[in-house]
């Protein structure tokens, strides 16, 4: 039982280990489609961006909003020429509160993160079974941290670290949350092989 502002909650993290494809691709396929919700982001490796394929300073917004879903928001106006009519990939892509309640089902989300996940996007993505009216208070979630990270400057000295690739895997007994909804994906994280981090 981990205890993080004021909310108490059971969590599992399993190390990605080594990036590949093929992992990421089957975790992405264990999340339920009848899930709530996604947040998160992905970003175009260097390499696709030095070569023109994705639009230099654009990003894709999808959320929860009455716009056709299939194009969601450009947020970052940078190559627009190249994204909107030269046919190449935006450098980011971000999630926030694609879901089955809107015009953004997480099933395209899903869709479009697997794309990008193909094409070498990578970044972290959290995904939500039901949310309770904040992002703080949920029945369970995952997140896919697809890459190393560290901790913003402004956080407090104990936590500037670098956090590695992981699964986490987090549910509140408290909002109904279960182990066994999770259990897809944490037999995902077995058929992989993935190492489960012991909490303390």
């Amino acid at each position: 039982m981990v205890k993080k502002g004021g909310a108490m909650y059971n969590k599992k993290v399993f190390s990605l280990g080594e990036i590949r494809v093929l992992k990421l691709l089957l975790l992405l396929d264990s999340i339920s489609r009848k899930w709530e919700g996604v947040y998160g982001q992905l970003v175009a490796p260097a390499g696709i961006v030095d070569l023109g394929v994705a639009a230099k300073g654009t990003e894709i917004l999808f959320e929860n909003t009455l716009l056709p879903p299939i194009f969601g928001k450009v947020k970052n106006c940078g190559d627009l020429e190249g994204l909107l009519i030269n046919g190449k990939s935006p450098q980011s892509l971000k999630f926030s509160g694609a879901s089955q309640r809107g015009n953004n089902p997480l099933s395209l989300a899903l869709g479009i993160a697997t794309k990008y996940v193909v094409l070498g996007y990578r970044g972290n993505l959290r995904f939500y079974s039901k949310t309770m009216g904040s992002l703080d208070a949920f029945r369970e979630s995952c997140s896919l941290m697809m890459s190393e990270w560290r901790y913003p400057e402004s956080s407090p000295a104990a936590e500037k670290k670098i956090v590695p690739a992981a699964v986490v895997l987090e549910w509140q007994e408290n909002h109904g949350g279960n182990i066994h909804r999770l259990e897809p994906i944490i037999e995902a994280c077995e058929k992989l092989t993935l190492q489960e981090i012991q909490l303390q």
